[in-house]
């Protein structure tokens, strides 16, 4: 015989022991919370990804230069990557020349169509 329609007795909506709530209210009070913990997990997570390369990016900065400096390093220990850079400077001496022959040019021809 049955006395109450409490949590034991098997009747009605299932109370969690420790909060006194109904289950289905705990579970989604744990969501609500789970929810919370995640947004300020992505807040710290963009705080920091912000701190390595937003606003001029400090970290990241000392990062890349550190990086450039080994690969110089073992460049100029390298015959063949040391021959491979020589080109690259080559062609980009004979580009930048390049370049600035095209704008002289372009200055040139700007000039002459501005005389009377």
């Amino acid at each position: 015989m049955r006395t109450s329609n409490g949590p034991m007795s098997g009747i009605g909506p299932s109370v969690c022991p420790v909060t006194g709530l109904p289950e289905e209210t705990d579970e989604l009070e744990r969501q609500r919370r789970q929810k919370k913990k995640i947004g300020k997990i992505m807040a710290r997570r963009d705080e920091l990804l912000n701190d390595l390369s937003g606003n001029g990016g400090a970290v990241l900065k000392a990062l890349a230069a550190r990086m450039a400096d080994r690969i110089n390093e073992l460049v100029a220990q390298d015959p063949e990557a040391n021959a491979l850079r020589e080109i690259m400077i080559q062609f980009t001496h004979e580009i930048n020349y390049g370049n600035k022959l095209a704008e002289s040019l372009i200055q040139g021809i700007n000039v002459e169509q501005a005389a009377p």
